[in-house]
């Protein structure tokens, strides 16, 4: 993305002469629109809801590392298109793999020297806005595929592929379009090819294990996983990619690891705690399910969880085992406004094991929370004829 001098520019350091030393640097060169951080945490509520078109982030931040930052920003789906800074004392091989996959290309590890400093900036801006044909047909169809304008990022894609076959960035990207639409022949074909160019790749690895989670090769996803997760500990997406995969195979103490490892990474990150909660649910231990997604889920979203895996085990013929659940939450979470929902789960499920009278009393308890529910009334009327 071109950088002008109406640019705006994000710093996410770790103190105030910090941000003043390079602040005064970007003010120098005429480019003087800069917000300072000076907590991770707060960066990311911040930059959530405004677009910034440079963000510079130091590793070493004291709440939540830059490289955890940068994953959760990309995935909240308002970020993808900025250039990115990064500013870290000693590059390492599992940070080197993440910046690589988010495609940030440069990388500062010397900040002791002002003029270090001012060449790295001034070399940033020159190459962002001098970008080769060929780069900005790769941005443009990023771009594309980050708002959702598929067919053109695909287009743009095949025009790239067709430039450059031997690109790990361009099959990945294509790899990355199939998966948005969960065309597992194609993804796995376009993240095999990106593994062939760059056998070494973790990116290409960890996409091919999603492939294998997606074909339901969980035994395969787990040992790849196992193999790339001590080289990537940053990787949010990677070991909870682990986790899930652990969980599928029954290994529930591994799974457990990998979502602790997550936790102490981003004590946020509902994917870990939805992670322990499955475990918990495996091992039909209720109560540690229930306290763990209190950690970072709302009443609404526990239920949603909650209901979500009850449906999941019925339709899996676990009906007993999702009454359970459901009989948990009527018990445990009482002023739940949502409950009326799980009482219409527990009634669809005593209608699968064929008990009508149990499940004519549900779906009055959930008239009684819901008056307006027509759905749960008209299952009570057709019971009602059948009696």
């Amino acid at each position: 993305m071109a950088l002008s001098k109406d640019s705006k520019i994000a710093l996410v350091l770790t103190s105030q002469s910090e941000v003043s030393t390079i602040s005064s640097i970007f003010g120098g060169l005429g480019y003087r629109k800069t917000t300072p951080f000076v907590k991770a945490l707060e960066a990311y509520e911040f930059l959530i809801r405004h677009q910034f078109d440079l963000l510079v982030v130091r590793m070493e931040m004291p709440d939540l590392a830059g490289i955890v930052l940068l994953q959760k920003l990309r995935s909240s789906g308002n970020y993808g298109e900025e250039t990115v800074l990064f500013i870290i004392d000693r590059l390492e091989a599992g940070v080197a793999n993440i910046l690589f996959e988010l495609d940030i290309r440069y990388v500062l590890t010397d900040t002791k020297d002002k003029n270090i400093i001012k060449e790295k900036i001034s070399h940033l801006i020159q190459e962002e806005n001098n970008l080769s044909p060929f780069e900005l047909k790769y941005r443009e169809a990023r771009a594309a595929l980050f708002n959702n304008l598929d067919e053109m990022a695909f287009s743009l894609g095949k025009e790239l592929f067709e430039l450059d076959p031997s690109n790990e960035k361009v099959c990945t990207l294509l790899g990355d379009i199939f998966a948005k639409h969960n065309d597992i022949k194609h993804m796995s074909r376009f993240y095999s090819q990106a593994l062939k160019i760059n056998p070494q790749s973790a990116i290409a690895a960890n996409k091919l294990g999603y492939c294998y989670m997606q074909m339901g090769e969980y035994e395969k996803s787990a040992k790849l996983f196992k193999s790339l997760v001590d080289l990537n500990p940053y990787h949010l997406a990677m070991l909870e990619n682990a986790g899930i995969s652990h969980l599928k195979i029954n290994k529930y103490e591994e799974a457990l690891s990998y979502s602790s490892q997550i936790s102490k990474l981003d004590e946020s990150h509902k994917g870990a705690t939805e992670l322990s909660a499955g475990v918990y649910i495996a091992q039909g231990d209720y109560a540690n399910m229930a306290d763990v997604l209190k950690k970072t889920h709302g009443e609404r979203e526990i239920i949603s969880f909650l209901n979500a895996a009850g449906i999941k085990l019925a339709q899996e013929s676990e009906v007993s085992e999702a009454l359970k659940i459901y009989h948990y939450c009527v018990e445990h979470m009482k002023d739940n406004p949502y409950l009326y929902a799980v009482y219409f789960n527990i009634a669809l499920a005593h209608l699968k094991l064929k008990n009508n009278e149990e499940a004519r009393e549900a779906l009055t308890q959930c008239l009684h929370l819901n008056p307006g529910f027509t759905k749960a009334q008209t299952y009570l009327d057709k019971l009602t004829k059948v009696a």
